[in-house]
C-alpha cells in the first residue's frame, strides 16, 4: 500500500492509514528528501518526531563524466546506472555529500577522486534503498587511479565497498567501511589508517602483495568481519615484502583470524 500525504501550513499532518508496515519517506520540493531509517509498524496510533528537511535538490548520475567534476553538499547525488571516471579527469566532493546508488551500480575510478569530509561533517557512498541490505550497490573500483585519497568518508552496503586495481594506489584516513556483501576493502598499494572496518561479510581488508610494495595499515579499528580482519595474499608466486607497516590497530571478534 502506498500513501501520500500533504502538511498544513505549520507543518504538521494527520494520516489515516491501513494497518501494516511502511517505510516513510518525507519530501519537499527545493529539499533533500528524508527517509525514516528501517520500517515502521502502524498498528495503533503514534506520533513520529518533528524533522527539519535540509535544503538541496538531487542530481541523478549514470554513463561518463564529462571533465572535472565538483559536487556540493547542495545536492544529493543518485547513481542510476554504472557511472564512470575518466583517466586524466578529477571529482572533488565537498564534506556532507551523500551519493546514493539506486541499484546494483559501479562507480569506475579511471581519474582521481578527492573524497575528502571533515570529522562534523562526514561524506557518504551508500544505498539508496528505504530498507538498506549489503549488497544493494555494487563498488568503487579504482583502476590506474593514482593520487586518490577518502579521508572522512564512509563507505557501506555494497558487494565489495573499495576495490583497488594494482595500479590504482591510494590513501584512506578516518574512514568507515562497513557492511560489505564480501569484502570491505580488496586491493594493494594501500595506506589505511586511522579507519573503522566492520561488519562485512568476508575479509575487513584483503591484501595483494607483490614484490617491493609499499602498504601501510595503521591505528584502525577492524573488527566483526565474517572471515579475516586483515587477509594478505601472496600474488604471483614467491613476493618478498620488506615495506610493509601493521602497527596499532586494534583487530577483533572476526569469525576467522585478526590476521
Amino acid at each position: 500500500v502506498t500513501d501520500s500525504v500533504f502538511t498544513e501550513s505549520d507543518g504538521s499532518y494527520t494520516a489515516g492509514i491501513t494497518e501494516g508496515i511502511y517505510t516513510v519517506v518525507y519530501s519537499h520540493d527545493g529539499f533533500l528528501p528524508y527517509t525514516i531509517p528501517g520500517e515502521l509498524n502502524f498498528f495503533d496510533d503514534i506520533e513520529l518526531e518533528t524533522l527539519t528537511l535540509a535544503f538541496g535538490n538531487i542530481q541523478e548520475l549514470s554513463g561518463t563524466l564529462s571533465g572535472n567534476q565538483y559536487w556540493t553538499n547542495e545536492y544529493q547525488y543518485w547513481v542510476t546506472g554504472d557511472l564512470t571516471l575518466s583517466q586524466g579527469d578529477t571529482l572533488t566532493i565537498d564534506p556532507g555529500v551523500n551519493v546514493l546508488f539506486m541499484g546494483f551500480y559501479e562507480f569506475y575510478i579511471g581519474g582521481v577522486l578527492h573524497s575528502v569530509g571533515t570529522e562534523e561533517d562526514s561524506i557518504r557512498f551508500t544505498s539508496g534503498q528505504p530498507v538498506k541490505n549489503k549488497g544493494d550497490w555494487y563498488r568503487l573500483y579504482f583502476v590506474n587511479s593514482s593520487s586518490s585519497i577518502m579521508a572522512y568518508t564512509s563507505i557501506e552496503y555494497g558487494q565489495r565497498n573499495v576495490y583497488c586495481d594494482y595500479n590504482a594506489p591510494i590513501i584512506i584516513q578516518n574512514c568507515s567501511i562497513s557492511n560489505a556483501q564480501y569484502d570491505g576493502y580488496s586491493g594493494d598499494k594501500i595506506i589505511i589508517s586511522e579507519s573503522h572496518i566492520y561488519n562485512n561479510n568476508n575479509n575487513g581488508i584483503e591484501l595483494w602483495v607483490y614484490t617491493n610494495q609499499t602498504m601501510t595499515i595503521s591505528n584502525n579499528y577492524i573488527h566483526d568481519n565474517g572471515n579475516y580482519g586483515v587477509f594478505i595474499e601472496i600474488a604471483g608466486g614467491s613476493a618478498t615484502v620488506p615495506f610493509n607497516e601493521i602497527i596499532g590497530n586494534n583487530i577483533y571478534n572476526n569469525d576467522d583470524d585478526g590476521i
